[in-house]
């Protein structure tokens, strides 16, 4: 796969975490305002967290790896 290939997806896979991060920050105010238990909703946002991290780490090794543009 060229690089330019993994570095799209990688920026997909990054927007895609950063959307489901939100999804779940939403979903976890709207328990804590009804008053439900939020424990696993955390525990879920924490995990999300961790692998969106993971994705932008890995983007921003790709992009040190791409060889200049000769253009």
């Amino acid at each position: 796969m060229p690089m330019s290939a993994d570095i799209e997806l990688a920026t997909y896979r990054v927007r895609k975490a950063e959307i489901i991060v939100l999804r779940q920050r939403k979903i976890l105010l709207q328990m804590t305002r009804r008053g439900d238990p939020t424990g696993m909703a955390e525990d879920l946002l924490e995990s999300y967290e961790r692998i969106l991290s993971d994705y932008r780490t890995h983007l921003t090794r790709l992009l040190s790896k791409e060889p200049p543009d000769p253009f």
